[in-house]
């Protein structure tokens, strides 16, 4: 009968070498009696398909017949027999508002009754719902129902509907040679009409009067060609002497006779293939794989080596993947934020694995279960907006919720899921663009403490970084990331850092330099200035021989409620060399005092604070052209700290004052006791230019007045030099 069906419709395309088969008489064993014309089907359907193309008339009702499961329309509720070893039945139906349907089916003959959806949406089962069961009724065992949100209920790929990524592959088998089913749906969202545009249900029931094969499928990459396999693990002919493997995008067919592996391929990497096992002679127990894709060509990760950095800023209805595969020696494969938000997990989702796809466990997601992967939930929550990388990572973010995301694959892969909805996305004002590292890590962070050294007389200080344990071979750096200071080729022990100005904050990094992902970072440290002023009353004596290029600084603070004094007792400077008083705490109060005393001794030289601080700074600062140290002076400079401003009531000898301060002009000076001798007046001011100069006639007295009249506005030094002493004080001129 199968020559007279070639015969009828000739052979003008070769409809004989159809997929491999072989359509002549010598070939009869291979598909059995054609009583079957559902395996003509599959031989025939691509050529055929092809002549209609090319106008060619088909009269015969028998191979059209067989070219098609039978399309059986009956009434609801009536039970449609499925007779055994027939074509499949396909029912359709698209439900509406307010549904309710039943359908029965009843095998006919030996065999298994098999109930398979083809395509169809359902929506939440909280509205629709459909259930399936193994008999004649709702009292027979419960075979499938639907629950939890819409899905797709055909299997991987099917439907046009992308409003759920869910497909529930519905698949049944009947015990008792019945089937039946029962929807109903509310009045909401349907299949026929509204603004959701669901899929229309499409099914099979079959009777199966034979054994279905049993196959597993895995993907085999081949990368460097853009590429890959799939290997059909084929554990069961079932009732077949011998199974044709059927691939999309492929024109011939693999045949195997036996258990094992076949290979089927290649497919361009990213295509989707379904992979059809014919069972033969008796196609209805063909059984065909879900849809097949490749899993992401990984991104490789030298090892060793400084690792990949990635950015990413998603954006709405965003679906994105990223492989990764760690190349060349032992070590683990570590992705790490920096920084990175990501939305509430309702709405849009983080994933990943712990392998090469999706199917591995999965190390971190910001939502619960990833929904295709299955397994166990524990540990993962459904997390509100927040922000990937460590504390205190975010730039635009305010969230103040971060995950810091940092995992270790057990195996050489890790894959990343992620998902977004319509709404609030990373390109935003508020969202932080997705920054992370994925690199090898052969190796443990080192371990190391730190140590803040003060250097107050420079306004600074030092970091000594303690390493306990470099946490491997190569050698460590060290580097401070606020300024990018560094140092290399370092090991275990101590390592002075710096010096820092006081105030600022310094971060130590710590890192392997084969290695940089092995590292450790401290938290922020500084040395705070006000930890450098001394607090004092005195009398507290000071001495310092200074030398060239210096730039050192003093700070006092009364330790009383009350004004602060500086008095020298000796010392003096070379020419280019200055001391400078600041009226506060540090040097960005106003000037008292600088110079050098044109050279000669301090002896004698004081100040009083006049700040609400009660405090004063003193700077000393040379050139390189001589100073104590080298023995350019002979005698070092000696300073002694004392509390209490010396004021008119209460002076003592060898000190002066000034009233009114300020003055408008006329300024009058006070001594604590009669001066016999030359008195000389120098006032200067704050650059320490010469103002006015003059001798001073005491007469034996306490009291002379000095006219500043001609003098501008501004801050003054008014220094009186006797037989004895030598003093200072500040004036202001206001008009």
């Amino acid at each position: 009968m199968k020559g007279d069906v070639i015969q009828a419709i000739g052979d003008p395309f070769g409809i004989s070498q159809v997929h491999g088969f072989c359509l002549n008489d010598t070939d009869a064993s291979r598909y059995g009696p054609v009583r079957n014309l559902y395996a003509l089907k599959f031989a025939l359907e691509p050529k055929l398909k092809s002549m209609l193309l090319h106008g060619r008339i088909l009269t015969l009702a028998l191979v059209i017949w067989a070219m098609s499961p039978m399309q059986t329309t009956f009434a609801q509720g009536d039970t449609a027999i499925v007779v055994c070893g027939d074509a499949p039945l396909l029912p359709t139906y698209c439900y509406v508002a307010s549904d309710r349907q039943v359908w029965n089916y009843e095998s006919s003959g030996s065999g298994t009754l098999r109930l398979k959806f083809l395509q169809g949406t359902i929506e939440n089962a909280v509205f629709d719902s459909l259930e399936i069961y193994d008999g004649t009724d709702a009292t027979g065992t419960l075979l499938y129902q639907h629950t939890g949100v819409a899905v797709n209920l055909g299997p991987d790929g099917s439907g046009t509907y992308i409003g759920t990524d869910i497909f529930d592959a519905v698949e049944v088998y009947s015990t008792t040679g019945s089937f039946f089913m029962l929807m109903n749906s509310d009045g909401s969202v349907e299949c026929d009409g509204g603004t959701y545009d669901y899929d229309e249900w499409q099914w099979e029931v079959v009777c199966l009067d034979c054994t279905i094969p049993v196959a597993s499928y895995t993907v085999v990459n081949d990368c460097a060609n853009s590429q890959y396999f799939i290997d059909v693990a084929v554990s069961d002919l079932g009732t077949a002497t011998e199974l044709g493997l059927i691939a999309t995008g492929l024109t011939d067919t693999l045949f195997v006779s036996s258990v094992g592996t076949a290979t089927v391929g290649p497919f361009p990497t990213g295509s989707e293939v379904i992979v059809t096992i014919v069972s033969l002679p008796n196609t209805l127990c063909n059984v065909s794989s879900s849809t097949i894709v490749n899993p992401l060509c990984p991104s490789f990760v030298p090892c060793p080596g400084a690792g990949l950095q990635e950015t990413y800023c998603y954006t709405a209805n965003d679906m994105r993947t990223w492989a990764y595969e760690l190349q060349g020696g032992p070590g683990n494969l570590r992705l790490t934020f920096d920084r990175g938000t990501i939305e509430n997990a309702i709405l849009d989702r983080i994933y990943i694995f712990d392998g090469p796809d999706a199917s591995a466990p999965i190390l971190w997601s910001n939502a619960a279960l990833y929904p295709y992967a299955g397994g166990d939930s524990t540990g993962f929550v459904q997390q509100l907006t927040g922000d990937l990388g460590p504390v205190g990572s975010a730039v635009l973010s305010t969230n103040n919720n971060y995950f810091e995301v940092d995992v270790a694959a057990t195996g050489q892969n890790l894959y990343m899921i992620m998902e977004s909805d319509g709404s609030v996305q990373c390109n935003t004002t508020t969202y932080d663009q997705w920054e992370w590292r994925v690199y090898c890590v052969d190796c443990a962070n080192p371990e190391a403490t730190l140590n803040v050294v003060p250097d107050c007389f420079h306004m600074g200080y030092n970091v000594e970084v303690v390493v306990s344990d470099a946490g491997g071979d190569s050698d460590l750096s060290i580097t401070n990331l606020n300024t990018g200071d560094t140092l290399t080729n370092v090991g275990v022990g101590v390592h002075t850092f710096g010096p820092f100005p006081v105030d600022s904050l310094s971060v130590i990094r710590v890192f392997n330099q084969e290695y940089p992902q092995c590292r450790t970072t401290s938290q922020a440290v500084t040395y705070a200035a006000d930890s450098c002023v001394i607090v004092s009353c005195g009398v507290d004596t000071y001495e310092y021989c200074y030398g060239n290029n210096e730039d050192r600084w003093y700070n006092y603070k009364s330790a009383i409620n009350g004004p602060i004094t500086i008095g020298f007792s000796q010392g003096q400077l070379l020419a280019g060399d200055l001391i400078t008083i600041y009226n506060g705490l540090n040097g960005s109060a106003n000037t008292i005092f600088q110079g050098n005393n044109n050279g000669s001794s301090f002896a004698g030289f004081a100040v009083n604070s006049q700040n609400v601080d009660y405090a004063l700074t003193l700077r000393i600062r040379s050139n390189d052209t001589g100073s104590c140290e080298d023995s350019g002076v002979a005698v070092p400079l000696q300073w002694a700290i004392g509390c209490g401003a010396i004021g008119i009531d209460e002076l003592t000898n060898g000190s002066f004052s000034v009233y009114p301060n300020p003055t408008d002009g006329l300024l009058q000076i006070e001594l604590g006791n009669k001066v016999e001798g030359k008195v000389q007046l120098r006032i200067t001011d704050m650059s320490g230019r010469v103002v006015l100069e003059q001798q001073l006639l005491m007469n034996g007295g306490t009291r002379n007045a000095v006219d500043m009249t001609d003098l501008q506005s501004g801050q003054y030094l008014v220094q009186l030099t006797t037989p004895d002493w030598v003093k200072t004080e500040r004036v202001q001129v206001a008009r």
